[in-house]
């Protein structure tokens, strides 16, 4: 569920104007590492075959969060 979730939100950031549209290609391509960790702890449980899936995962995740971090500090501050 959360590869998909992630896969849904790369398409909602990639397709919105407010963010930079390779942050959602990221988001979708982490998504898709966690799709691919489920199937394979599915199919072969707790074994060796699922560490680069989830080492990618994790550090897809860390650069697209890094990204938005950068990218929403370079925003102009808003005045109520």
């Amino acid at each position: 569920m959360g590869g998909a979730a992630l896969i849904l939100l790369g398409i909602a950031v990639g397709s919105s104007r407010g963010f930079p549209r390779p942050v959602g290609y990221l988001m979708g391509l982490s998504g898709a590492a966690y799709l691919a960790r489920g199937w394979i702890i599915g199919a072969e449980g707790f074994s060796g075959s699922n560490t680069v899936p989830t080492l990618a995962g994790i550090a897809l995740i860390l650069v697209w969060t890094l990204w938005l971090l950068a990218s929403s500090l370079r925003l102009p501050e808003s005045r109520p």
